[in-house]
């Protein structure tokens, strides 16, 4: 058995573990609920589709892709002054301009600049990530907080999220237990057609 064999066994052996053990956990729920006459009342939602079709969103994306393009002037800025200083550097070698100490000290100079010219670049993609999450999170609470009123109105016990592949767990529900166009609804939204 090959390693990566291994590796996709037992990572096969925890999802199959998680998903029995979530699945107990509803069944333990239901039974404890039935015994306290409670019924179990399972609903589900695709919070990233309401998300998606909430009229906010188009504000979150506009502020975010100016964002994005600020630091993408700047990077590009950046690798224009370093080509400049390649180009420069280049023509001086060829043209023997320079002796042997002021081209190692240009050489240290470009690589300077190219690693500070990625440092960066990957500052400017975590920068970019946590400005999104930062634009997104109040949208998430404004559909945690509709979906925790749709689950108290309704006397849903439960609200899965489905939808996200890779971390779905919402294998088979009819589709009565679908929330979505309630949340929609508490969320002063126009549900979508499909």
């Amino acid at each position: 058995m090959t390693l990566l064999s291994k590796t996709y066994n037992l990572n096969w052996r925890m999802m199959k573990s998680k998903f029995f053990l979530i699945v107990f956990g509803i069944i333990i729920a239901g039974f404890s609920m039935s015994a306290q006459g409670q019924s179990l009342k399972i609903g589900y939602t695709n919070v990233d589709y309401v998300l998606s079709n909430l009229p906010e969103m188009k504000n979150v994306q506009s502020e975010f892709e100016t964002y994005q393009k600020q630091l993408q002037n700047q990077i590009q800025a950046k690798q224009q002054t370093l080509r400049s200083k390649v180009t420069e550097y280049e023509q001086n070698v060829q043209a023997n301009q320079w002796s042997d100490v002021v081209r190692a000290d240009k050489e240290r100079e470009l690589q300077q600049m190219d690693q500070n010219l990625q440092k960066f670049a990957q500052d400017a993609q975590k920068s970019m990530q946590a400005k999104y999450t930062e634009l997104l999170q109040p949208l998430y609470k404004k559909i945690e907080t509709a979906i925790k009123q749709v689950a108290e109105e309704e006397g849903y016990t439960h609200i899965f999220n489905s939808g996200t592949p890779g971390t779905d767990i919402l294998l088979f529900a009819n589709d009565e237990s679908d929330v979505t166009d309630k949340i929609f609804v508490k969320l002063g939204v126009t549900p979508p057609t499909e």
